[in-house]
């Protein structure tokens, strides 16, 4: 049977309760002026600017420049000096990733030794650098774990002990980096890493056929699996999490330099191979191996899906028959689709649906491109970005050969496509470099940007109300800004905490309980309603009797309700001024952008 309290004790409770609450509220009040001498870190905590907020990072050889996330504003920026960067030479940045809450973290090519640079996100100022393994490349960074990891192409002259993968801890700068070695000397890559594989990455590397699964722990490498017997490596690799299959580009040996050959010409490194497949296989004649035969015709192993689950390799894919040969695979965030960027001269997207663990992929789509002036068997498509909008699956990718932004629904059958043309300029607003253009979604809102590095340029699109892509358009070109990167970068943090508040201002107005009017100022709260949920639960808990009803009884009640109505008034306010103060943050676009929670969305390209 639950104690019940008399009147003394329940008048004591009430006491210490409400000396409690004042107490904290006069150190409060009074910690201010408690300390007698300047305090550093208070000055910059009370002095430092508003927070950035929302906002896209271009990352170029000129330094850094941070925009408005709908482009209106250049918000801040740093030069190539500022950065450390090599009079002359400029910054070369490879590869960036934003933790989401505190950093955004960039590979640095341009300083020896290599490191990753760090950036605030609150702020957008530079932080410092971490130093990382020899020539980092790629970045991931896993939420779970509170890590970045840096893969790297590994030991070089500079650096004969360097490791292939440095870990970083972001909860500290400070914290001592962990080093992973995946085999003896050097060997680029990529990594896939996701909270579903558990404790364990995937990590591919140029110069062998196997892929290496790592202990995340233990730092270490604890078995592989072979792509194909008779592939020479692999490079590329993404990872499903709808079905836990990683899907990975393989690599062979083509014949090159004669005619007949897999390969027209010859790269610089020139050697008598033993061709394995395609047209040459079986000859032991003039050849390279690598990245070089990407395209030719001897790269018909294609994309090999491995089950992780099951540890076997459960197909192999390859582009449309006749278009061309061999393809880039990317994963979708949800892992339901994963797209075949193909060495296909642009002529055609291919989608696979991902199906149940163990399962073969099947092909969803063959969707026709038609980029313009993209040399036969080169692939077209260097960055993409998914988007779910107002109901609609999009697709948003482009190319350096021309001006066009594709836009794929997949939500529409068959799949809707539409070019909108990016600028009307007679030549190609492309980089040079690469093949593709960089694409990033403003997370939340209508806005995409896609980068015109060969005009220094910026494109910010804009998709329609309804989702409709045939009616997205160009809504401002942003001149004079060089890019080689760019990374959409938002506090996920605030967002969270945003959207608890909103959903905690919800809860107390549901009821009537509090009518906020249009200046956010509570004009009425139900007292008799607080009086009585507070008393009812006082009883539940034991603090007052059901059957007592003295006037003790009823002053205590009182009493503790009036005080619960105090520190309710006091809630809403600190909600609403919390409420307001958010508001203000708030940059992510112009005041007709939709509402957040009115978005469903597929999330950020990366699979973290």
């Amino acid at each position: 049977q639950r104690f019940k309290r008399t009147n003394n004790q329940s008048t004591e409770c009430t006491m210490k309760f409400t000396n409690a609450i004042l107490a904290a509220a006069l150190a409060g009040l009074m910690a201010p002026f408690v300390a007698g001498v300047p305090a550093t870190t208070d000055i910059y905590y009370h002095e430092k600017p508003a927070a950035i907020g929302p906002s896209m990072w271009t990352f170029s050889s000129a330094g850094l420049q941070i925009h408005s996330a709908d482009g209106s504003k250049l918000i801040k920026s740093h030069s190539g000096p500022s950065l450390e960067c090599p009079i002359g030479q400029g910054c070369f940045f490879f590869d960036v990733v934003t933790d989401g809450h505190k950093y955004v973290w960039a590979t640095s090519l341009h300083t020896s030794p290599n490191r990753v640079d760090v950036f605030s996100i609150e702020s957008g100022e530079y932080v410092g650098a971490v130093k990382s393994c020899s020539t980092p490349l790629g970045l991931d960074y896993l939420p779970n774990r509170e890590e970045v990891w840096v893969r790297c192409a590994g030991p070089d002259g500079g650096n004969p002990d360097s490791a292939h993968q440095t870990v970083i801890s972001t909860s500290s700068l400070a914290a001592a980096t962990e080093e992973v070695f995946l085999k003896d000397g050097r060997a680029y890559g990529r990594s896939v890493f996701h909270d579903t594989l558990g404790n364990y990455g995937y990590s591919t590397v140029h110069n062998d056929n196997v892929v290496y699964k790592v202990d995340l722990a233990a730092r270490v490498p604890v078995s592989n699996f072979t792509v194909d017997e008779k592939a020479q490596a692999s490079y590329d690799m993404t990872y499903s999490p709808e079905n836990k299959h990683v899907y990975v580009r393989s690599r062979v040996c083509c014949s090159c330099g004669f005619d007949g050959a897999d390969l027209g010409t010859c790269p610089s490194s020139v050697q008598k191979i033993d061709i394995l497949v395609g047209p040459s296989a079986g000859q032991n004649v003039d050849g390279t191996c690598g990245g070089g035969c990407e395209g030719s015709t001897a790269d018909v192993l294609g994309v090999i899906e491995y089950d992780t689950v099951g540890g076997s390799v459960v197909a192999k894919h390859n582009i449309k028959e006749g278009t061309g040969f061999g393809a880039t695979p990317q994963s979708s965030p949800d892992g339901k689709h994963i797209v075949l960027f193909g060495n296909d001269g642009g002529k055609n997207l291919r989608i696979l649906e991902a199906q149940g663990n163990g399962q073969p992929s099947t092909v969803a789509f063959d969707i026709p491109l038609d980029f313009s002036n993209v040399p036969p068997g080169r692939e077209a498509v260097r960055d993409f970005a998914f988007v779910q909008w107002k109901n609609h699956d999009i697709i948003a990718l482009s190319t350096a050969f021309d001006n066009n932004l594709a836009l794929i629904d997949l939500s529409m059958t068959p799949p809707k496509h539409v070019n909108l043309k990016l600028s009307n300029a007679a030549e190609t607003t492309g980089s040079g470099r690469g093949s593709g253009r960089m694409i990033e979604w403003v997370y939340g809102t209508d806005y995409l940007w896609v980068d015109g590095a060969g005009a220094n340029e910026l494109y910010v699109v804009r998709l329609s109300a309804d989702g409709d892509i045939s009616k997205a358009v160009v809504e401002r070109t942003i001149p004079e800004v060089s890019s080689s990167l760019m990374l959409y970068v938002e506090d996920y943090a605030d967002r969270k905490n945003e959207m608890m508040m909103t959903e905690l201002i919800k809860s107390v107005t549901a009821d009537g309980a509090v009518v906020a009017s249009s200046d956010e100022t509570p004009e009425a709260v139900d007292e008799d309603k607080i009086v009585s949920e507070v008393k009812s639960q006082l009883q539940k808990e034991g603090y007052l009797r059901e059957e007592d009803d003295d006037e003790d009884e009823k002053a205590n009640a009182i009493a503790i309700a009036a005080l619960a109505i105090g520190l309710v008034s006091l809630l809403l306010n600190i909600v609403l001024l919390l409420h307001i103060t958010m508001a203000k943050k708030d940059t992510a676009g112009p005041e007709s952008a939709p509402a957040r929670d009115d978005i469903v969305t597929l999330g950020s390209k990366r699979v973290a």
